[in-house]
């Protein structure tokens, strides 16, 4: 892991990368999708979907600030 990421922000920055890009990807394959007949209030949610952000929870949040805040221990 220290080779491919040799500070924790390069590992929340790849990490992030990827889940903005999951996260676009799996909205572009629903719009591909074949039309299908839709009850209730999903046709509003889909039209939405594509308009939000990547969402990070809050425990997310919370580990990645501890992790960008812990110091390093020399290696000996």
């Amino acid at each position: 892991m220290a080779e491919l990421f040799p500070t924790p922000a390069a590992f929340i920055e790849d990490l992030e990368r990827w889940w903005n890009l999951f996260r676009g990807l799996s909205v572009a394959k629903r719009l591909q999708a074949p039309p299908s007949l839709v009850v209730g209030k999903a046709p509003l949610a889909a039209c939405t979907e594509t308009q939000q952000r990547p969402y990070y929870g809050r425990e997310y949040l919370k580990l990645k600030k501890t992790l960008l805040e812990e110091k390093r221990a020399p290696k000996a």
